[in-house]
C-alpha cells in the first residue's frame, strides 16, 4: 500500500496532537518519581520538639551521599542541637534515607535561631535544608494593667522583662506606643511613641515609661487613653492610663489610708498607702473584725476626706470627729492640740494627746490597736485612720474584714526591692496576679508606696464598702 505525501503530513499531525496531551501527563509523573532532596520542608521547630524526622532523596544516579549539619546562629557548641556527619548508600531499590534530628532544649531565652542539614553526593549534587528552632521559653514582660495619674502629673508606668532561668540572649526589644480614647493627644497628654531595648541578663530589668499629661477640666471628671506594649516572642500587653481631673477639690497629694501587707515573693512586710474616695456623706467600712464583734466606719466631708471616725461594737460605742470625741451616750469631750486625756468604756479605752488618739480594744483574748490623727489644713481639716496592730502583730489576720481587712487578704509582690530607696521614686506592685504603678509618698511620717486604690482592692469594688444610711447598725 502506497503512502501518499498527503497521508504522511496527516500522520506527523496525529503524532504531534498526541505527544502534545501526553506530554505534560508525562512530565508531571516523571518529575514526581524523580523528585530530590530534603522533605518535608519548610522545617520551623520548636526547641522542646526532640526528635524530628526528615526525608532525603536521592537522585537517580547518585551512589552515595555525606550527610552533616552546618552552624547558623545555632550552634552545635552551645547545645542548641546535636550534630550529624555520617555517609549514606543507595542502590536500584532505595533511593531515599531517614534523618533524624535532635532539637536540645534549655532554659535560656534566646531569639529564633536556624541551621543547616546538608547533603553532598558523588556526580556533582549537593541539597541543603534550612532548620528554624523558635525557642519555648520567652521572657515575661509585666504591665501595670491601670493607672491613674492627676491631670498635670506624668503617668509612669512600669515595663519590667523577667527571664526564664537561665536568662536571655540577645536584646529583647517592646515598641511602646500610646492610642487615643477619650483622652487625645496633645491636648490631654502628649503622645509616646518609642522602642525600649532589654540587653542580654540573667536578671530582671525594669524602665520607667514617662508620659506628661494636661489638667482635667469641665464636667468631665476624668478621661483616658491607652498604652500598647509590643515585645519581642510576639507578647503584647495593654493598659489604660485615666487622667483625673486636677482641680482642688479633687487634690490628692497626701495619702490619708496606709497598712502594711506582706510581700508574697519576700515574707517582708511593706507599707502601702492610698485614698478611698467617696462623697460628702458616704459612710464606709474601714475595717471589720468578726471575732471581736468590731466595726470601724468612716464618714467623708468630701471625695477624698473623712471628718467622722465610729468604733462601733455591741458592747461599747466610740465617735471621733473634728468636732470632739464621743464615749458612748456621753457629752462631747475636747480634742485639740492642747489635748491630753485618757478613759475606758467596756473594751475599748482610748488616750488623747494633742491631734494623736490611740483606740485599743481587749476582748476575748484579742488585742487590737488603732490609731486616728487629727490633720488641721488651711481647707481641709480632716481625721486619718491607721491600724497599729492585732495581737501585736503588724499585718492582719484572716478575723479581719473590711476595706483594710479585704486589702491584707490579697496577694501582694513588690517588685523591685523591699525597701524604699531616695533615688527610686516609682516601683511596681503585683496584687492578685494584676501590676500596678506605685510612687513614693508619705504617710503620718512614714514612708509608702502610693497606690490607686482600684488596683489594691481588685477584684472587689470600693462600692462594696460605702453606704448612704446614717442607720450605722443597717451597715454591713
Amino acid at each position: 500500500m502506497k503512502i501518499g505525501a498527503m497521508d504522511i503530513n496527516l500522520i506527523i499531525s496525529v503524532i504531534k496532537l498526541t505527544f502534545a496531551i501526553l506530554l505534560p501527563i508525562c512530565r508531571i509523573t516523571w518529575g514526581e518519581i524523580m523528585s530530590s532532596g530534603w522533605a518535608p520542608l519548610p522545617q520551623i521547630l520548636h526547641e522542646d520538639v526532640g526528635e524530628v524526622t526528615m526525608t532525603f532523596y536521592a537522585p537517580q544516579n547518585v551512589t552515595f551521599c555525606h550527610i552533616s549539619t552546618n552552624d547558623g546562629n545555632a550552634l552545635e557548641e552551645t547545645g542548641d542541637y546535636k550534630g550529624i556527619s555520617e555517609t549514606k548508600y543507595f542502590n536500584i531499590t532505595t533511593r531515599s534515607v531517614d534523618v533524624v534530628l535532635s532539637i536540645l532544649n534549655d532554659d535560656v531565652c534566646e531569639p529564633t535561631e536556624s541551621f543547616q542539614l546538608l547533603a553532598d553526593c558523588d556526580q556533582g549534587y549537593s541539597f541543603d535544608a534550612n532548620i528554624t528552632i523558635v525557642a519555648n521559653d520567652p521572657p515575661n514582660f509585666l504591665l501595670p494593667s491601670d493607672v491613674s495619674v492627676l491631670g498635670g502629673n506624668d503617668a509612669v508606668l512600669v515595663l519590667i522583662v523577667e527571664p526564664p532561668t537561665g536568662g536571655f540572649e540577645g536584646v529583647l526589644s517592646c515598641h511602646v506606643k500610646t492610642v487615643d480614647k477619650t483622652a487625645v493627644a496633645p491636648d490631654d497628654y502628649h503622645s509616646f511613641d518609642k522602642i525600649i531595648t532589654f540587653p542580654a541578663s540573667t536578671l530582671a530589668d525594669e524602665t520607667d515609661i514617662e508620659i506628661p499629661t494636661r489638667k482635667v477640666f469641665g464636667e468631665r471628671l476624668s478621661k483616658y487613653f491607652e498604652v500598647i506594649v509590643s515585645c519581642s516572642f510576639d507578647i503584647t500587653l495593654k493598659s489604660t492610663v485615666t487622667i483625673e481631673k486636677s482641680s482642688e477639690e479633687n487634690a490628692t497629694s497626701n495619702p490619708h489610708s496606709g497598712q502594711l501587707v506582706i510581700n508574697s515573693e519576700t515574707g517582708n512586710t511593706f507599707l502601702i498607702c492610698y485614698d478611698a474616695s467617696g462623697q460628702e456623706g458616704d459612710y464606709i467600712v474601714l475595717y471589720k473584725d468578726s471575732l471581736c464583734d468590731l466595726k470601724v466606719i468612716g464618714r467623708h466631708i468630701d471625695r477624698y476626706y473623712m471628718g467622722a471616725i465610729f468604733f462601733k461594737s455591741p458592747k461599747a460605742n466610740v465617735s471621733l470627729s473634728l468636732e470632739g470625741i464621743t464615749l458612748g451616750s456621753s457629752a462631747v469631750k475636747e480634742w485639740s492640740n492642747s489635748s491630753s486625756w485618757s478613759s475606758v468604756i467596756g473594751s475599748i479605752s482610748i488616750s488623747v494627746i494633742n491631734h494623736l488618739a490611740r483606740i485599743r480594744i481587749d476582748v476575748k483574748g484579742r488585742s487590737l490597736l488603732f490609731e486616728v490623727i487629727k490633720t488641721q489644713l488651711d481647707s481641709n481639716n480632716h481625721l486619718d485612720f491607721y491600724i497599729i496592730s492585732i495581737n501585736n502583730e503588724s499585718f492582719l489576720d484572716n478575723y479581719a474584714g473590711g476595706l483594710i481587712g479585704t486589702i491584707s487578704h490579697n496577694k501582694f509582690a513588690l517588685l523591685t526591692d523591699d525597701s524604699i530607696e531616695e533615688n527610686h521614686e516609682w516601683s511596681a506592685i503585683r496584687v492578685n496576679g494584676r501590676i500596678g504603678s506605685a510612687k513614693k509618698s508619705l504617710i503620718f511620717g512614714y514612708d509608702c508606696w502610693f497606690l490607686n486604690l482600684e488596683h489594691i482592692l481588685y477584684p472587689r469594688k470600693l462600692k462594696e464598702f460605702i453606704w448612704q444610711t446614717e442607720n450605722m447598725d443597717l451597715i454591713q
